[in-house]
């Protein structure tokens, strides 16, 4: 599923989550910021989203999990 909000894309994906936030710079170029986690658990991506809260200078991050267990960690470990 993907997502587009005032320079924000999110894309989320059954394990794995993609943010990319594109702000203007005073030099006129844009800045693009990326983040990106290959989750540890499975998530539903229809049910999952996300908010721009301008005045934080934070995009806020929700996502829904497949199976109602805790997690042992978000991310998985790298390979």
């Amino acid at each position: 599923r993907h997502c587009l909000d005032a320079g924000v894309v999110a894309c989320f994906e059954r394990r794995r989550v993609k943010i990319v936030v594109v702000t203007p710079a005073t030099s006129g170029d844009d800045v693009r910021q990326e983040f990106a986690v290959s989750l540890a658990c499975d998530i539903v991506p229809k049910h999952c989203s996300y908010k721009v809260v301008p005045e934080k200078h934070r995009v806020v991050v929700s996502l829904r999990k497949a199976e109602a267990v805790p997690w042992p960690t978000l991310a998985c470990a790298a390979p």
